[in-house]
C-alpha cells in the first residue's frame, strides 16, 4: 500500500502530526529498499524494481531539502532553524536530522545495486484509493498527477477537503501541498481547496472547517487516461454537497455543486506566497491565478461560472510550507468548475 500512496515527487501523503518532516521520506526509503532486496532474493525482479524506483523517488525528494551547510530542513520550508517554522513542539534540528540520517544509512546498508529501476505506482497511477474508514483520506494518482483529500479533517493539523495537489513538472508545494488548520494557521483558520457557501441566514460556512460524516464515494473511472470519482456529503443544515474530481496527467478538474437553498458560493485556494527563503510570483487575472516559485509554475483556473473575479483575501496565514494567502472567487449560484494545471505560456 505504501507504494500506491506515494506521490510522484516521492512524498508520503500529507496529514496528521509529523507530516512534511523530511524523515517521512527517509522512512519510505529504508522500507522500500528492504522490500526491494527481499523480493529480488525471491526472484520477483519486476516487483523489486518498482520498490527500488520508489526508494529513489524518496531519496531524490530529500535531496531537494538540504541546507547549504549539508544538514536537512527538518520540515519542508526554508525558514531559519531558530524560528522552528512548521515544527511540532518536539521537532528539533539535531535529532530529526539524525533520525533521517540513520534511516538513510539503513537504506544504504540494505540497498542492492543489482536491482534496476522500473516504474512504480507513483509514476503510473490510474487509481483511487479510498481510506475513509481508517484514515479519512482519499489518495488519487494518474500519470504524474496526484491528489490527497481529507474527508474529515481533525481541524488541528488538517482541514476537510483537498489538502494536496501535485502535478509532474510543477512545483510540488504550489498545489498546495497541505491545507490550513489551527495548529499552524491560528484558531478558526481552516482553509482547503474547495467550496464555501452563504446560507439564507447570512452565515458563511466552508467544507474545510467542518467535520462531517464520511461521504459516499463513487469511483466513476480508473485507467491511465482518466481517473474520476465523486463525493457526496449530506450536511447538517439539510444541504447536499457533491464534488466530482477528474485527474489526468496534465490537470486536475474539480466540480463543486451544493444542492439546496443558498445565497452565494465561494471557492478558496491556499496560495503559498513564501517558502521562508524565496517569494512566489503571483499573478491574478479575472478567472485565474498563476504562481511561479524557483522556475516552477501552477495555475488555478475557474471554468464556470465564466464571468467571475478572483481576488486575494489579503490575509496571511502560517503554513507548514511557509506562508499562504487565500485566493477566492465569489458568485451567485450553487455550482463551480475549476482546474489546477501547469500554465502553457
Amino acid at each position: 500500500m505504501s507504494l500506491f500512496v506515494q506521490s510522484p515527487f516521492g512524498e508520503l501523503p500529507s496529514g496528521y502530526r509529523s507530516s512534511q518532516h523530511i524523515w517521512n521520506e527517509a522512512q519510505q526509503c529504508v522500507i522500500f529498499e528492504l522490500y526491494a532486496n527481499a523480493l529480488y532474493k525471491k526472484g520477483k525482479h519486476n516487483e523489486a524494481a518498482a520498490f527500488k524506483r520508489a526508494a529513489m523517488l524518496s531519496l531524490n525528494n530529500i535531496n531537494q531539502w538540504i541546507r547549504p551547510d549539508g544538514s536537512g530542513y527538518v520540515v519542508k520550508n526554508k525558514f531559519p532553524i531558530e524560528l522552528k517554522h512548521g515544527y511540532e513542539s518536539y521537532s528539533v534540528h539535531t535529532c530529526y536530522n539524525l533520525l533521517a540520517c540513520s534511516m538513510l544509512a539503513q537504506a544504504w546498508q540494505f540497498a542492492n545495486d543489482n536491482i534496476k529501476e522500473l516504474p512504480s505506482p507513483a509514476d503510473v497511477g490510474g487509481f483511487v484509493i479510498p481510506l475513509t474508514e481508517t484514515f479519512h483520506k482519499i489518495i488519487v494518482s494518474n500519470n504524474g498527477a496526484y491528489l490527497v483529500y481529507d474527508t474529515k479533517g481533525d481541524q488541528k493539523y488538517n482541514p476537510t477537503g483537498i489538502i494536496r495537489i501535485q502535478i509532474k513538472n510543477a512545483h510540488p508545494q504550489l498545489g498546495p501541498s497541505d491545507g490550513c488548520a489551527s495548529l499552524f494557521s491560528g484558531k478558526g483558520n481552516s482553509v482547503a481547496t474547495g467550496p464555501v457557501w452563504l446560507d439564507e441566514n447570512g452565515k458563511w460556512t466552508s467544507l474545510a472547517e467542518l467535520q462531517p460524516e464520511n461521504p459516499e464515494v463513487e469511483i466513476i473511472q480508473e485507467d491511465l487516461y482518466l481517473v474520476k470519482f465523486r463525493l457526496i456529503y449530506m450536511l447538517d443544515d439539510g444541504l447536499k454537497l457533491e464534488e466530482t474530481i477528474r485527474v489526468n496527467q496534465d490537470e486536475i478538474q474539480i466540480e463543486d455543486e451544493i444542492i439546496g437553498s443558498i445565497e452565494r458560493m465561494r471557492i478558496t485556494w491556499p496560495v503559498l506566497v513564501s517558502d521562508g527563503k524565496d517569494k512566489t510570483r503571483v499573478e491574478f487575472s479575472s478567472n485565474s491565478v498563476d504562481l511561479e516559485l524557483n522556475s516552477k509554475k501552477m495555475r488555478f483556473f475557474v471554468e464556470s461560472p465564466e464571468k467571475v473575479k478572483i481576488y486575494n483575501s489579503g490575509k496571511k496565514l502560517n503554513h507548514r510550507n511557509g506562508v499562504v494567502e487565500v485566493a477566492c472567487v465569489e458568485f451567485k449560484g450553487n455550482k463551480a468548475i475549476y482546474r489546477l494545471s501547469i500554465p502553457k505560456n
